[in-house]
């Protein structure tokens, strides 16, 4: 029987779930950027590495700009707003009965039986679990939407703005090299569109070129 405090277990049992949920916020994420570009995934299907890191890259921003507001938002309480309400509340005594009404109000002031405080507890455990079905739920629509916007930005560059040479990538089909923008690839086949004839075209993985246009470093006398 195994060992529900052995650390293997937990550890194991973490990088299992964070390695399908990164997989489903990319799935989200490549879904969303395919539809308004209209391919099919199917074609440009990706492997397993892909996948992991296109979804840590779609989750960083949003999971490290939660964790800057707990940094800036922990010391704001524990050094600003805590004492400065310890302080208010040992000023007078009526501003602490008051406290203590309103936090006997909300949470109860009788001692619950063990009955009592279990099915709380479990109830308790239910809402957390329900929450994290919010929350996974809210991740993949997020992931969807920021694929969706990347695709409709692609779109848009092809209608509006001009495009450079070096956003163009040369790909030889039908006997014919073909200046496309390029979209994507996946494991085994990559996706262009013509910004002239707005035509997408599917070609092998290693069956286009790009031309190179990062700067020439300046060097140090």
């Amino acid at each position: 029987m195994l060992d529900s405090k052995n650390p293997l277990l937990h550890s194991g049992t973490f990088l299992a779930v964070a390695t399908a949920f990164l997989y489903c916020v990319d799935a989200a994420y490549y879904e969303g950027y395919l539809i308004p570009l209209q391919l099919d995934a199917n074609v440009l299907d990706r492997n397993f590495h892909q996948v992991l890191f296109n979804g840590f890259l779609v989750f960083l921003a949003p999971a490290f700009s939660a964790l800057s507001v707990y940094v800036v938002a922990r010391p704001l309480y524990s050094h600003a707003f805590l004492p400065s309400l310890n302080d208010w509340l040992r000023r007078r005594r009526e501003r602490r009965r008051r406290f203590l009404k309103l936090k006997h109000l909300c949470l109860g002031k009788r001692k619950d039986p063990l009955i009592e405080r279990r099915e709380k507890q479990r109830t308790a455990t239910l809402f957390a679990y329900l929450a994290t079905v919010i929350a996974f739920i809210l991740s993949l629509a997020y992931s969807l939407n920021q694929g969706k916007k990347a695709g409709l930005e692609l779109v848009e560059k092809t209608n509006n703005k001009p495009l450079q040479s070096s956003d163009l990538i040369i790909v030889k089909i039908d006997d014919q090299q073909r200046k496309l923008l390029y979209i994507t690839c996946g494991a085994r086949n990559c996706a262009g569109i013509d910004p002239v004839t707005k035509t997408v075209y599917y070609f092998p993985q290693n069956g286009h070129s790009y031309q190179y246009s990062a700067a020439v470093p300046k060097l140090v006398p």
